[in-house]
């Protein structure tokens, strides 16, 4: 058995026990470096994910390091290995690599903390855990975004806000449907008798994104017109 720990892009866990399930070597044309293609599967969820590592054919006394890295990974059965031990010294990357929040540009610096952390959130969502959390987070943005958009500071429940800022022209009927969506969603993710879907936190978070692209970003990539 040869494992390694790895932030699991499929389930999320941090740190978890991943096996090396299979591997594949293949010679580089001109060089004397062999490429091996390791693949290890996730003991919490059985996602796949795979390093490529660079060995040397070069034989010293006894065998190459390819040779030895190869009879490691073909006759590990019965022994316990870890990958760092049979390769150390290697920085591996893997692949599929986690994703990465992708932050709308030109946000006020608090809207854009509060996203950040939103997406942190996120990023932490396992076999239905913390799914209302996330859903939550996303939900107090879009109350944070349309206080920003609002000259009246008085204190209005979201649905009004959204009203009162369509009627002002300040959102568009786009935007009014994005915000109603995102507030809808919302709902059943700040209240604990409503249900909360996985596909429901997907979608509160692509409207919110959307919602800030349209609300921040893009006004902002218009070049003013001199007077």
């Amino acid at each position: 058995m040869i494992t390694f720990s790895h932030d699991c892009p499929y389930c999320k866990k941090k740190n978890v026990a991943f096996e090396v399930g299979d591997f594949g070597m293949r010679e580089q044309r001109h060089s004397d470096k062999d490429v091996i293609a390791i693949l290890g599967t996730c003991n919490n969820c059985g996602g796949g994910i795979v390093t490529n590592v660079n060995t040397s054919r070069f034989r010293g006394y006894r065998q190459s390091e390819s040779e030895r890295i190869q009879h490691i990974l073909e006759k590990h059965h019965g022994e316990k290995y870890s990958l760092e031990e049979i390769l150390p010294r290697r920085e591996f990357v893997f692949y599929p690599q986690p994703a990465k929040p992708e932050i709308p540009e030109y946000l006020p610096r608090d809207l854009e903390h509060a996203f950040v952390e939103a997406e942190d959130l996120y990023c932490l969502v396992e076999e239905n855990k913390f799914i209302k959390q996330a859903g939550n987070s996303y939900r107090a943005i879009i109350e944070l975004a349309l206080s920003k958009l609002d000259n009246n500071s008085q204190d209005k429940n979201l649905n009004q806000r959204i009203n009162q800022l369509a009627e002002q022209g300040k959102l568009s009927p786009s935007m009014k449907d994005f915000a109603h969506r995102i507030r809808t969603l919302g709902n059943g993710a700040s209240h604990a008798l409503l249900e909360f879907s996985p596909q429901d936190l997907e979608d509160i978070r692509l409207f919110t994104r959307l919602f800030l692209i349209y609300a921040f970003t893009l006004p902002a990539m218009i070049p003013k017109v001199e007077s």
